[in-house]
């Protein structure tokens, strides 16, 4: 992924797994360019204006409605969802539906 953006660009990791944490900055330690957020997606993600593509990866639950929001409002080109429950997924993609409409954005989903 990292590559990809290449030396002007950056990625930027939210997370709140303390195990996860320790991971990301031992396999992402020589990169830059890449920023790791620690603590919960949904007080990170009020910091951010822009996001050109999202990767969502939540627990089990979800990411929710109020994470969904927030970064409909980010406009991104493409979001990535990653799910292990079909029925959070199915009802996070009906969030990002009603806000896509209501918002007049329409990424790629």
């Amino acid at each position: 992924m990292v590559p990809l953006v290449g030396v002007t660009g950056r990625v930027t990791l939210i997370e709140l797994d303390a195990h996860a944490i320790t991971d990301a900055h031992r396999n992402f330690a020589a990169y830059e360019n890449v920023e790791i957020v620690e603590g919960a997606v949904e007080r990170a993600l009020k910091r951010f204006v822009r996001a050109d593509v999202v990767i969502l990866d939540p627990p089990r639950s979800g990411a929710g409605k109020n994470v969904v929001e927030q970064i409909v409002k980010l406009q991104p080109r493409v979001i990535t969802y990653v799910s292990c429950d079909p029925a959070s997924l199915a009802r996070d993609c009906s969030y990002f539906r009603r806000a896509r409409i209501s918002d007049g954005f329409t990424p790629r989903i």
